[in-house]
């Protein structure tokens, strides 16, 4: 049995964690209360041109109804936006009514009353109503200025006795196109409302996202926001209410993330149109009464980074067209920037590079049929898959391009295979014929996340195939990874540009190596008079972080077993000894570490070895004993074994 051993050294301080439990909230459409006086007439809705509020008021207005039962937490939320540009400080005040608005007290500030949002605890059935006054403060120079304040519309929180089941969700929302970069002249988030069947319903609604690298939403308010980092795609929306009878209800919408314009694909020759996306590419629309506003193209040619102008003599169209665009102008960039003014601001916003595509007439049509194969180790590999590959495996490479066109041929094309970093290159096959050195290129550095294999002059013509069998071994695998390769041909021929991609083919990548990092363990601070006392852990040696990170690498897994012990007592910067030692507990039963090594994990044979940790009340403990403890930091470590079957 071989073993390794690994020496750690433990510290204390103590740390207490605390959390709390949000109410999800969904929005309906306004509901009036016609027949309740508020404490104040609501705002009248805000409007807009583009990212100028010309009056302020509320964009998202209180859930006009919400049916809970008593005891039940949950959110009022709403958002209020001011007129005009510049630096606002918002200031909140709750009010509420118990006697149908006859009378309007505030809620106090212990409550939550000068909040944002409204946190409420339900106490007894009944109806309480709920007004949001919003005071926007302008500071000017570090001085407050002028204000502007505006009214909610009413909240009723109906408490009854029984819970009521949702039966369906529809979803809708004021944006179905978010920007992902920062600017007030345009929106980068939306509200998601929700219509719930029956109105009346009284659990919670849950928003969740399919993409939150693209959009996140907010579970109090079911705001989407964009992200700011210029990603772009499609991100859905799900909105899930779980029925304590165990159904549920369950909506879904979808909203597009982007920068306001998409690239374009054309063929030599035929007209492109880039048109802006979202609500630039409806200015003119919302533009009726406004007119200080222009819009500028421009285009940066391919290879190039010039920034030229085009449609000079037009400054109000939301969209540009490419006439007679020619292969050589595959590559080129176009972009919008919008300017407004509004008094003496003035603000801009810049859109996304888009990119022209143009493909030439009479082009190729390539089909790839790649495959690869692991020649020194299978297992569940298929003809796109490789598992498990480490160090000295030989991989075979094949693909047959064909040519299925009826005219456009492939000349002087290169065919390119992206593959790990320094592997070596055993054999290269065109057809029937095995290439010298000098007949491909070895690039080591192709996309910053591999090497890459170029082979030159390949031609093939209409209804014409070619055969490449590349041959490497790996090399220089130091981490487990995933890499995909993808071959690709392309032509650089002025009248038979060309490019296209085969199949992704994906190896996983294993060191065939077990490798493991062990954690500090810190008990905190602890008082001197503790006597015969079990002490936790601190909160960060807790689950659901780990004492010993392991990623388990190896190809063939053997059984293995890890065993700890404590080397040495707890002393002191002075040379005290700690009245205590560490005990290994497991659903209360526990051994002691001073006394011999413990078994802590274990994997089976053909099993991965997994990561080490203990909530707060299992693993290792310190056990103080009777004695008083004498004050400073102590420190002891321990051996750790890694015990491998043969």
């Amino acid at each position: 049995m071989r073993r390794v051993l690994f020496v750690l050294v433990i510290m204390a301080i103590f740390v207490i964690t605390g959390g709390i439990i949000n109410r999800n909230l969904e929005v309906h459409a306004a509901v009036a209360h016609e027949n309740i006086p508020p404490m104040e007439k609501p705002s009248d809705p805000p409007k807009r041109f583009l990212g100028i509020w010309t009056t302020g008021g509320y964009t998202q207005q209180p859930m006009p109804e919400i049916y809970t039962t008593e005891g039940h937490k949950l959110v009022l939320s709403s958002k209020s936006v001011r007129s005009g540009w510049g630096m606002y400080n918002a200031k909140y005040r709750w009010y509420k009514s118990t006697d149908e608005g006859k009378t309007w007290s505030e809620v106090e500030n212990k409550d939550g009353g000068a909040t944002k949002n409204l946190h409420v605890t339900t106490q007894g059935v009944g109806t309480t109503y709920y007004q949001r006054r919003v005071e926007w403060i302008r500071a000017i120079f570090g001085f407050l200025g002028g204000s502007q304040v505006y009214w909610s519309e009413l909240s009723a929180v109906h408490v009854i006795s029984n819970d009521i089941h949702a039966r369906s969700i529809g979803l809708y929302h004021d944006y179905d196109y978010l920007y992902n970069g920062e600017s007030e002249l345009v929106p980068n988030s939306t509200f998601i409302r929700a219509e719930v069947d029956p109105v009346d319903y009284t659990e919670d609604l849950v928003w969740s996202v399919d993409r939150p690298d693209l959009a996140t939403i907010d579970n109090e308010s079911g705001e989407l926001s964009a992200n700011l980092k210029g990603k772009s795609g499609i991100v859905t929306v799900t909105a899930t209410i779980n029925n304590v009878d165990g159904t549920k209800a369950v909506g879904t919408t979808s909203v597009i993330i982007g920068g306001g314009l998409e690239d374009q694909y054309t063929k030599s020759g035929i007209v492109a149109n880039f048109t802006l996306l979202g609500s630039l590419g409806k200015i003119e629309e919302t533009n009726k009464d406004q007119s200080d506003y222009k819009i500028e193209w421009f285009k940066q040619p391919v290879g190039t980074t010039k920034q030229i102008p085009v449609n000079t003599n037009e400054k109000k169209l939301p969209f540009i067209d490419v006439y007679e665009p020619k292969v050589k102008n595959d590559g080129d960039l176009f972009w919008a920037v919008i300017t407004i003014k509004n008094g003496n601001e003035t603000q801009k916003y810049v859109t996304n590079k888009a990119k022209l595509h143009v493909e030439p007439v009479d082009s190729p049509d390539i089909q790839f049929n790649n495959e690869v194969t692991n020649l020194t180790f299978d297992e569940n590999n298929i003809d796109t898959v490789l598992n498990k590959v480490t160090n000295g495996d030989e991989l075979v490479y094949k693909d047959k391009i064909v040519n299925v066109s009826d005219e456009g041929a492939l000349l002087g094309g290169r065919y390119v295979l992206p593959i790990h970093h320094r592997n070596k290159i055993k054999s290269i096959f065109v057809d029937d014929l095995k290439l010298t050195p000098d007949q491909y290129k070895f690039v080591e550095e192709y996309d910053g996340n591999s090497s890459a294999i170029m082979i030159d002059n390949i031609d093939c013509l209409p209804k014409q195939s070619r055969d490449i069998t590349i041959t490497t071994i790996v090399d220089d695998v130091s981490q487990n990874e995933t890499r995909v390769a993808r071959p690709m041909v392309f032509s650089g021929e002025e009248d038979h540009l060309y490019s296209n991609e085969g199949r992704i083919m994906t190896l996983n990548y294993v060191t065939n190596e077990l490798n493991k990092k062990v954690r500090n363990i810190d008990f905190g601070v602890i008082n001197s008079y503790a006597k015969d006392q079990v002490i936790s852990r601190t909160t960060e040696t807790n689950m659901p972080n780990n004492i010993i990170d392991i990623e388990d690498g190896r190809r063939v897994k053997k059984q293995v077993e890890i065993y700890v012990s404590q080397k040495s007592d707890f002393v002191n910067e002075s040379g005290d000894t700690l009245p205590g030692c560490l005990r290994f507990y497991e659903n209360g039963k526990y051994s002691d570490l001073s006394k011999n090594g413990q078994l802590i994990a274990a994997s089976k044979e053909n099993e991965t070895l997994s990561s080490v940790g203990w909530d707060e009340n299992n693993g290792l403990l310190l056990h103080m004993h009777e004695d008083a403890a004498a004050a400073g930091q102590y420190k002891s470590a321990l051996d750790w074994e890694f015990r491998y079957s043969l």
